[in-house]
């Protein structure tokens, strides 16, 4: 019962037996460990009769003292709980007077007689509330009555408010109840610089332990929220809640049951993420809910100026009709409450300002910004651009249609915004102000951009939709051949064939009539739809044609890409081959390949994927492609597309997780580059011991391939036979299979193909020279994955030194490659070849077990992984699970999800 806070202190040596206070098993209490075993310490201790847990509003105190109370009474604990509010601060002895009513309901006899004379003597010894004697004979009177109901520890919620009387008893009380059966455990608000004599008074004493709550960490937000979604929150999922919740637990919970009740997350790969359009959040939170009359009307308003800075609170003051004095003198309290930072009126949690403007009506919120919008356009006041941009949005047609609209449609159109999501918001906007038809069309147009910019297809294709639905828009004609170029890729990634189909055959009332425009919308119709042998002429007959320059640049890269699909132009090459170029595994040959990632908002998802595969940042890379999954849509290049799945199949696959591999692979579009996908899920088949499956995949989609006529990507699936061929011993069907490696090699012109055929030749003819030029190839490319694999495959030929196996070791270590590290130390004992850290190769053994364990493959699956027999793997799981005390597979899977498995720190 404290105001204020107190330094940390130690607790003191235990005079008793412990008391093991374990965590809940939700995750809410993420971090909490250590208070718990404290508080437990403090309650077996003869030394210590007082805990204060002291924390920031939003730091979790009440629920870290919820779980004490329930941790106390499965142990068959007594105890009290009594929370205090804002009322007991008024009247002296009120809150010790709430304890002993408390405690009167739950005692019989002689004791709860007792209890109830010492609560008669509290009502009659507020009137001397200071009078030190009268304090002393009330504390010997009140630990005596506590001792002689122990066992008891009694909880006392935000003992902050506690009346003065009754917190200056604490020193005593402490001192008096040591050694008895009673503890007191309290918590407390705590404001950065203050102290409270009171309670260093008590720590002073020996007898008081102070501990701090302070919020979650990074790691914590992601702990609880894993429990919070039921799956592991991915990295931007976990940033994005983490910065509004600000790291307070209740916030966290509410967002997470916001987020997810509104489909604002997804689960993809078991991981719970952030869609990239999500729905408006709705928040509500208690201590908020009870702001009532002018302190509600002020937050209102600064949840609707946040960003606006120190000029949120005279615009408050006029948007409400109060003097500044008296926003200022609210703002303060707010202040002092730990609602606001400070007089700009910043909430001290973002999602505070998402929880006020939920609850704020919507006109309520027009007429706010409005205000603010006119004191901008008068010169009063100053500041960013994109501040006032949200402000025209949200005041509407208040703030005065015609300017709003022009402002809000330059914003959207402005370069400095282009990677900035709002640029969606503010283009609708400026649509929803339109006064004509043509001011409607080019705001729906920049909308249909930015959506298609952003990732965002569905948005894009909804405002495309309503414009090409009326027949051609009034618009100048390139800005016409723009949008449709942007229906058609909204509906390549919203699964629109059927309607791009009629587009292909000019069935769209919209198409120009004639003229090059019209012929290039329909070759990139038919890309889009996989029809790359009919495009391709097309777009060779346009590549001189005078086109708008986004519909050129798209002409010119698909035009590239079926050169090389169709193996008639070997090796992509120029400005618009980018994604291609990364999606083979050529990125390497591009100038500023390793400027891309520094900018990830400027790069498309698919090549930001592909260079950070390539570069070796796979937990980036595996974030990056289940947003992309996440999105409900994939880059609308079907090539690029089918290429970041294949690679985020074979990032699962290196990680061991075989069986998300194999179901991402099952579930993805049969489109004409299936096999693309088909291959990488042959490679996890065959690491699981499904060998005649994974060679049925293969030959399937050399099929398919050949029949659609496409030569990419085959030469990798041409190399895979030829070494299984090879390795039957099956030397002419091996001879035939590496011939047409090596010629698909040859047409599609890329470093990667040229890297598969030079393995291929050396495993199938033993041909040193081959193996020689792989090696310095492989070196050349600088993927570091690429290189440790080719050095795999090559040195059991035995055309190269045993001593690239530790080379490629290193590397794999460095990726976090456990699939292919363990793959490598059964190759580096064939070949005697030392492992180094034995210790650290066990772990990692162990850590790999669990993982194929949690993706739940059998034991005789797991050791085909492994290269051993079923028996070897049962008595490794019985010593894994001897290990780490887990009793289940079940058990295992869910320590991994959370991140906590206990081999991590070996």
């Amino acid at each position: 019962m404290t105001h204020g806070t107190a330094a940390l202190s130690h607790p003191p040596e235990r005079t008793c037996p412990r008391v093991v206070l374990a965590p809940p098993e939700r995750n809410r209490m993420a971090g909490r460990d250590d208070l718990l075993r404290d508080v437990g310490d403090a309650v077996g201790s003869g030394a210590v009769s007082f805990v204060a847990l002291g924390g920031t509003v939003g730091s979790g105190r009440s629920t870290l003292l919820d779980a004490v109370d329930e941790a106390l009474r499965q142990q068959e604990h007594r105890t009290v709980r009594v929370r205090f509010t804002e009322v007991d601060r008024r009247t002296p002895y009120r809150a010790v007077h709430r304890v002993l009513a408390k405690l009167v309901a739950c005692q019989h006899g002689r004791t709860r007689e007792r209890v109830e004379h010492l609560l008669g003597l509290t009502a009659r010894l507020a009137e001397h509330a200071d009078d030190e004697l009268t304090a002393c004979r009330l504390a010997t009177a009140l630990s005596s009555a506590l001792a002689a109901l122990g066992p008891l520890v009694v909880l006392l919620d935000d003992a902050h408010w506690a009346d003065d009387a009754s917190a200056a008893l604490v020193p005593d009380l402490a001192r008096r109840l040591v050694g008895t059966r009673c503890t007191l455990v309290a918590t407390y608000r705590v404001h950065k610089g203050q102290k409270s004599a009171v309670l260093d008074a008590a720590r002073r004493s020996g007898h008081a332990l102070v501990r701090i709550v302070r919020r979650f960490t990074a790691r914590h937000t992601a702990q609880a929220l894993t429990d919070l979604l039921g799956a592991a929150p991915d990295a931007a999922l976990n940033a994005e809640l983490h910065r509004l919740s600000a790291g307070c637990p209740a916030w966290l919970a509410s967002l997470a049951e916001s987020y997810r009740d509104r489909g604002a997350v997804c689960f993809v790969d078991r991981r719970a993420v952030l869609r990239p359009d999500p729905a408006p959040i709705a928040l509500s939170h208690p201590p908020l809910a009870a702001e009532e009359g002018t302190r509600r009307k002020v937050l209102r308003c600064l949840a609707v100026y946040d960003g606006v800075g120190r000029d949120a609170l005279p615009l408050a003051a006029r948007a409400l009709g109060l003097s500044e004095q008296d926003v200022v003198d609210v703002v303060d309290d707010l202040v002092a409450a730990g609602v606001l930072t400070d007089r700009t009126g910043r909430f001290a949690v973002p999602a505070m300002a998402l929880a006020v403007r939920a609850a704020t009506g919507p006109f309520e919120r027009r007429r706010i910004a409005s205000v603010a919008v006119h004191a901008w356009w008068s010169g009063e006041i100053r500041g960013d651009d994109d501040v006032l941009a949200d402000l025209l949005a949200e005041a509407g047609s208040l703030a005065g249609a015609p300017r709003a609209h022009r402002e809000l449609l330059d914003r959207a159109t402005d370069p400095r915004f282009a990677a900035d999501p709002r640029v969606l918001r503010w283009s609708a906007a400026a649509a929803s102000l339109a006064r004509t038809r043509r001011q409607r069309a080019r705001a729906l147009a920049r909308h249909c951009a930015a959506g298609v910019r952003h990732g965002r297809m569905r948005e894009a294709l909804g405002s495309s939709r309503e414009l090409l639905s009326a027949g051609v828009p009034p618009l100048p004609e390139p800005e016409r051949d723009v949008l449709a170029l942007h229906h058609l890729l909204a509906l390549a990634a919203c699964d629109g064939r059927a309607e791009l189909a009629r587009i292909a055959d000019g069935g769209a009332a919209w198409l120009p009539s004639g003229g090059a425009g019209r012929d290039a919308l329909r070759a990139v119709a038919w890309c889009l739809l996989d029809r790359w042998a009919d495009a391709a002429p097309e777009l060779r007959r346009l590549r001189t044609a005078d086109l708008e320059p986004e519909l050129a640049l798209w002409c010119r890269r698909f035009d590239a890409t079926a050169s090389v699909l169709l193996g008639t132009s070997p090796g992509p090459r120029g400005p618009e081959s980018r994604s291609l170029l990364l999606a083979v595994g050529d990125g390497a040959e591009l100038p500023d390949r390793g400027l891309d990632t520094a900018l990830p908002d400027r790069v498309p998802r698919a090549d930001l994927l592909q260079l950070q595969w390539s570069s070796g940042r796979w937990e980036e890379a595996m974030s990056t492609a289940r947003q992309d999954l996440c999105a409900g849509s994939t880059d609308p290049d079907p090539v690029v597309a089918a290429f970041a799945r294949s690679t985020a199949i074979r990032l699962l696959t290196a990680l061991g997780r075989l069986g998300s591999a194999r179901e991402l692979a099952e579930q993805a579009p049969r489109a004409s580059l299936a096999h693309v996908v088909d291959h990488a899920h042959a490679t996890a088949l065959r690491l699981l011991g499904e060998t005649d499956e994974s060679e049925r995949l293969l030959r399937s989609a050399l099929r398919n391939a050949t029949a659609q006529g496409v030569v990419l990507g085959t030469e990798v699936l041409w190399a895979d036979l030829a070494r299984l061929q090879a390795g039957r011993g099956e030397h002419e069907a091996a001879e035939r299979s590496l011939l047409r490696t090596e010629r698909a090699a040859h047409r599609v012109g890329t470093g990667s193909a040229e890297l598969e055929s030079l393995i291929a030749r050396a495993a199938v003819l033993g041909d040193r020279s081959s193996a020689q030029a792989a090696v310095e190839l492989a070196r050349r490319r600088r993927s570091p994955f690429e290189c440790a694999v080719t050095f795999l495959r090559l040195v059991p030929t035995g055309l190269v030194t045993d001593r690239l196996l530790a080379e490629a070791y290193d590397l794999l270590g460095e990726l976090g490659a456990l699939l292919w590290r363990a793959r490598l130390r059964k190759c580096m004992q064939e070949h005697r070849v030392s492992v180094p850290g034995r210790t650290a190769a066990r772990s990692e053994n162990d850590r790999l077990l669990a993982v194929l364990v949690a993706e739940a493959l059998s034991n005789r699956q797991i050791a085909a992984v492994f290269s051993t027999t079923e028996k070897s793997v049962e008595a490794r799981l019985t010593r894994m699970f001897a290990r780490t005390g887990y009793r289940s597979r079940v058990e295992l899977a869910a320590a991994l999800l959370r991140r906590d498995f206990p081999l991590d720190d070996d």
